[in-house]
């Protein structure tokens, strides 16, 4: 059953703005979620309740994010998923509900909530995840930012933050992490002002998408998960891998 079939037992906007308190304000969306996701999950199962009781446990159950009840009987799940999601087409799936809007690299958020993911300012939106960082809002090569041959329009600060914060602080400027169309021209340029520098690179990935080819010789050397990459005054030849939570200087990079 698709999630735009599935009975609207509860009449759940309605009735959660007027149960207020004893609810907690929550929302509960539909969605259709695999049979095999469900049986794999922490559950806890009522019989012999009402959809009203049903739903008001599963919202007084803090790690209860989906509910499912027909004929009676009260599922509540762990199943992390988001609103009107739907499995239906590719797996068996039951009708169900759920509290997130939208869901982001596995986590629930609900609707118009601000949360960080990848290092960029975002917000769930009508079941969706969007960046809210400011766009680039000068057509030209404007302060703080400066054309550098070969790097692109680029802001260098010695700020000594994680890769994380520096994206963040990059993406304030309506900017990113510099992602250089020429490395060997970047490194021996960022080498000048001899320190660490964080780059747009992150699990051997550019902020592109595109795999790391341009390391230097002796690396990568260190986890995927949990490395980012920057430009060292040491190594010339390529970048180099350091855990994300180092704390050093950044280039952001402003495209047009």
């Amino acid at each position: 059953m698709t999630p735009s079939k599935i009975p609207n037992l509860l009449l759940l906007g309605v009735l959660w703005r007027a149960l207020g308190t004893v609810s907690g304000m929550v929302a509960w969306y539909p969605a259709s979620v695999n049979d095999t996701s469900l049986a794999a999950a922490k559950r806890m199962v009522v019989n012999d309740i009402r959809d009203l009781t049903c739903a008001l446990k599963a919202t007084k159950t803090p790690w209860c994010e989906v509910f499912c009840f027909e004929g009676g009987r009260c599922a509540l799940y762990n199943v992390t998923v988001a609103g009107y999601h739907d499995d239906s087409p590719v797996a068996p799936a039951t009708p169900c509900y759920t509290r997130h809007s939208c869901v982001f690299n596995g986590v629930g958020y609900e609707h118009d909530e601000d949360f960080v993911g990848d290092c960029t300012p975002m917000k769930c939106w009508e079941h969706t995840a969007i960046s809210t960082a400011p766009r680039g809002k000068s057509p030209s090569c404007a302060a703080p930012f400066t054309p550098a041959p070969n790097a692109g329009c680029v802001y260098y600060h010695n700020a000594t933050v994680t890769w994380c914060d520096a994206r963040l602080l990059c993406k304030d400027l309506g900017a990113d992490l510099s992602v250089p169309a020429d490395v060997t021209a970047f490194t021996a340029w960022a080498a000048s002002f001899g320190q660490d520098i964080w780059i747009g690179i992150r699990s051997r990935t550019w902020l592109d998408g595109r795999p790391v080819t341009e390391w230097q010789s002796t690396q990568p050397n260190g986890a995927v998960d949990d490395e980012c990459g920057m430009a060292s005054p040491l190594f010339v030849d390529g970048v180099d891998d350091k855990i994300c939570g180092y704390l050093t200087g950044f280039v952001c990079e402003l495209k047009f």
